[in-house]
């Protein structure tokens, strides 16, 4: 592929830039159809394709054979479609910036505000009684001597057994708990 050296290094026209769409088009339209974006249409997608082709137009620096160029573009357009990806998973996020101090009156609030309903609670203490009643009586002095706050080390010393015991005790358990939640 011949690219047209330009004022500003490669260019491409509108001409050239069309050109390159077309002849790139069954690649944009397969990683469209690869990369699920959700609300991202397919004329968007054309349209993010256009900015990337003018973007890497103006930044190639490789040889002018056609093999690099495809693969400088697929990536470029590979970055730009996760670039989208990410964007609209983020959206809810506050930025840093935005996050202050909280003032007086909203400490109060969140201190008299009760944090769990009384649904929660239940459902809570009838997992934990569910996972008790399925655990074996090693992984219930495991799980009791872990919400004592005792470590690793110091739970295999209060039960006279390794650190890789009580290591698999825990493991099982949470998968235990897990079953439950999830059931």
């Amino acid at each position: 592929m011949r690219l047209k050296q330009g004022p500003r290094g490669r260019d491409g026209g509108n001409g050239k830039q069309e050109e390159i769409f077309q002849r790139y088009r069954p690649l944009i339209i397969r990683l469209w159809r690869r990369y699920y974006v959700a609300g991202l249409e397919f004329a968007d997608w054309e349209q993010e394709a256009r900015m990337v082709i003018v973007r890497v137009l103006e930044v190639y620096q490789g040889s002018e054979d056609g093999e690099q160029f495809s693969g400088f573009l697929k990536q470029s357009l590979v970055n730009r479609i996760l670039d989208l990806y990410r964007a609209r998973k983020a959206h809810k996020r506050i930025p840093a910036g935005e996050i202050g101090a909280l003032t007086p009156e909203a400490e109060e609030m969140l201190q008299d505000q009760p944090w769990r309903q009384p649904e929660e609670l239940v459902h809570g203490r009838f997992c934990l009684r569910q996972l008790i009643a399925v655990c074996s009586p090693f992984e219930r002095q495991v799980l009791l001597s872990f919400n004592q706050g005792y470590s690793i080390d110091e739970v295999a010393e209060r039960l006279q057994c390794t650190k890789r015991q009580v290591q698999s005790a825990m493991g099982r358990s949470r998968r235990k708990m897990m079953e439950i939640i999830q059931s």
